[in-house]
C-alpha cells in the first residue's frame, strides 16, 4: 500500500494499488448483484425486510426468527454483522464500502 504524503507515518491517506482496488471493486459489484437487499424502513438495518420483501414472506415471521436464532448469539449476531456489512441497500450502497473509503 502506498501514502500519499511524505512517509507512512503521517495521516495522509493510503492509496491502494490497482489491482487491489479492480479486485474490490469486482467484489462489490457480485454483492449488488444479489437477489436480496437491505430493505428501507426496516428496524434493525433492514436485513429481515429484504429478506422478506425477495422471499415473499411476511417481514413479522423473518423478524420472529431472526429473534429466535439470537438465542444463538455466537452464531447469529456475527451473522447478522456480516449481512449488515455485505448486503447492498436498495439504492445499491454497500456499508462495508463506505466504511472503507474513509
Amino acid at each position: 500500500m502506498q501514502y500519499v504524503g511524505t512517509s507512512p507515518s503521517t495521516t495522509h491517506r493510503a492509496v491502494r494499488p490497482a489491482s487491489e482496488r479492480q479486485t474490490m471493486q469486482t467484489f462489490y459489484r457480485i454483492l449488488r448483484s444479489s437477489p436480496i437487499k437491505r430493505a428501507p424502513g426496516g428496524i434493525l438495518g433492514g436485513i429481515a425486510s429484504g429478506i422478506a420483501r425477495q422471499t415473499g414472506w411476511r417481514v413479522s415471521y423473518v423478524r420472529i426468527g431472526m429473534l429466535l436464532s439470537f438465542l444463538l448469539p455466537f452464531i447469529s449476531l456475527p451473522l447478522y454483522a456480516v449481512l449488515w456489512l455485505l448486503l447492498p441497500k436498495t439504492d445499491g450502497t454497500i456499508a462495508l464500502e463506505e466504511i472503507l473509503k474513509r
